[in-house]
């Protein structure tokens, strides 16, 4: 066994035996999904932990039992608010599917970058933007918690995460490109925000399934990346590139919104599975650009508010969280205002 494998079966064991002994619902289902979220992270990795099948037996009844049906009572209570949003971005992802010729870019990007040079890359931007999360990064590191591996080409990062109980690894799809640097602080950031919040409890989580907001931080990292390397004077057709496949994936989700909305029943679970990653990149990078331009007028009340934002985006429901930070339905499913950020990369 390596370093990671000795210290995710450790994480694990401590789990499933605190789930054994666990009485109060709200502390199985937290350490229900740490179990899950654990377990997908060994398969994904193919990492060399022994689960025992009797443990297997009681997250996965703990799971279904509790969590299933915790989940759809909150689907159901809050179907129209949720709704009042998506509706719009559908509309929206519609329009500009059928404006835009849209084509996969990622193929496009071709400066080639060595392992130490995709870190060193990350590091700097760190150094630029916020020496907290620099230090987050580097301990991440250091225990080996950031993988740079091969991975499914369908998404190009993952961060495995719960709770108190696990610390968070992040797995990068390698390209050796600036994808990768990119996609590092990307998922990061999902690390670090998971740091701020792993002692929230589960009622105070009580809107994160359905809010769809937690990209919006790591969607808007991505836009000062490429800003940060035009600073820098990386390659132009590069940050064209990606700039490009970002908007891209944006109005992918969008029309993927509009899609399921028009012709599907998103009470469907698996349905309503692939709904929520739609909305979660939707709002994600829709919500992006917005902080971008606040960004570009005060770095530091920004990074703060962005920072409150995510840690109460968990507690509050999604209008709620828009209207209190200024986010008015008119302001957030704009076709005037989004046609502005991704004009420049798309014809």
């Amino acid at each position: 066994m390596n370093r990671l494998e000795l210290e995710v079966q450790k994480s694990l064991y401590k789990v499933i035996n605190e789930l054994k002994r666990a009485k109060n619902k709200d502390k199985i289902e937290l350490l229900s999904n740490s179990a899950e979220s654990l377990l997908e992270f060994i398969t994904q990795e193919q990492l060399d932990v022994k689960i025992p099948k009797e443990y297997e037996f009681e997250i996965s009844k703990a799971y279904d039992d509790i969590n299933v049906k915790k989940y759809k009572s909150k689907l159901y209570s809050n179907i129209d608010d949720m709704l009042k949003y998506d509706f719009r971005l559908a509309n929206i992802g519609d329009y500009f599917s059928k404006k835009y010729d849209i084509k996969n870019q990622k193929n496009n990007i071709n400066t080639y970058l060595s392992d130490n040079e995709i870190i060193m890359l990350s590091l700097g931007f760190l150094d630029y933007y916020d020496k907290d999360i620099k230090d987050f990064f580097k301990n991440m590191a250091n225990g080996e918690r950031i993988i740079l591996d091969r991975i499914d080409d369908s998404y190009d990062g993952l961060t495995y995460f719960s709770n108190a109980y696990i610390n968070p690894y992040c797995i990068i799809n390698h390209t050796n490109t600036i994808l990768d640097v990119s996609t590092i602080i990307h998922e990061v950031i999902h690390a670090y925000i998971f740091e701020k919040t792993k002692y929230q409890t589960t009622k105070q989580k009580k809107q994160d399934d359905l809010n769809n907001l937690h990209e919006t931080y790591s969607l808007f990292i991505e836009l000062v990346v490429i800003e940060y390397l035009k600073q820098i004077n990386f390659s132009k057709n590069d940050l064209n590139t990606l700039s490009t496949e970002y908007d891209i994936g944006l109005i992918d989700s969008l029309k993927g919104i509009y899609n399921i909305l028009n012709n599907s029943d998103i009470l469907d679970e698996e349905l309503f599975y692939n709904y929520q990653l739609h909305t979660a990149y939707g709002y994600g990078k829709v919500l992006g650009y917005h902080f971008l331009d606040m960004y570009k007028q005060n770095k530091k009340a920004t990074k703060d508010t962005l920072l409150r934002f995510m840690t109460e985006s968990s507690m509050h429901d999604k209008i709620y969280m828009l209207s209190h930070y200024g986010l008015t339905l008119d302001k957030v499913t704009s076709k005037k205002t989004l046609k502005r950020y991704v004009g420049n990369h798309l014809n």
